[in-house]
């Protein structure tokens, strides 16, 4: 059974060490033990809008989750399963769990995250538990190797966590030239904006709010 618990100021040296222990293929540039402890001292893993849970499962530590913007009614997550417990359904578990803490403990309508278009087993991650698709960001991810790939955009919507259901995105509602939708929505329950896709930066990990979200499950 996985469960989350609190990154705790003694656990500094777990932490680099399973950050340095694996790799990590979906993420961006490596960071190194001096970077790691910068980070603990500006309050990266832990500050009034961010929270780092550490996955379990049983008596191992086998994960971590950072979540940030919870200041905001849309949080996101990076993921991260260490390398020698991939491949286990770890990942979709833990996802799980993180959306049940997000919803349970903040007062948010939306649980969100972007990832890389050939992570595979972090996009089954998302469909396994009902996140929807709502996003395909075409060329928005510099990879270190100097390619462009596309990021995907998922979200949790807090209805359809507490109800079982799944909201479909109104696609189908681009305006004609008339400026009437080309269709109607199937629910009619797009009641907000997508948000405007930011410029794309040459770090993936500061592109507006494509935030990395990586499991190799």
């Amino acid at each position: 059974m996985v469960t989350l618990d609190a990154l705790a100021a003694g656990d500094a040296d777990w932490l680099a060490g399973f950050l340095l222990g694996s790799s990590w293929p979906y993420h961006a540039g490596v960071i190194d033990e001096d970077e790691v402890a910068d980070r603990l001292r500006q309050g990266y893993y832990d500050g009034p809008d961010v929270v780092t849970l550490i996955v379990s499962d049983g008596s191992r530590r086998i994960g971590l989750a950072r979540v940030e913007d919870l200041d905001d009614d849309s949080p996101t997550f990076d993921l991260r399963i260490g390398a020698e417990h991939r491949g286990q359904g770890h990942g979709s578990a833990a996802l799980r769990e993180l959306t049940r803490w997000v919803f349970d403990t903040h007062d948010v309508e939306r649980f969100e995250g972007t990832t890389r278009q050939d992570n595979v087993a972090m996009r089954s991650a998302f469909r396994s538990i009902g996140f929807v698709k709502e996003a395909h960001y075409r060329r928005g991810w510099p990879t270190p190797d100097g390619r462009l790939l596309d990021a995907i955009g998922y979200a949790m919507l807090r209805v359809d966590w507490e109800t079982g259901t799944s909201t479909p995105v109104a696609w189908d509602d681009e305006p004609r030239d008339d400026g009437v939708p080309d269709g109607p929505s199937p629910t009619g329950w797009m009641t907000r904006a997508l948000r405007p896709v930011p410029p794309r930066s040459v770090d993936a990990t500061r592109h507006g709010r494509i935030t990395q979200s990586s499991v190799t499950a």
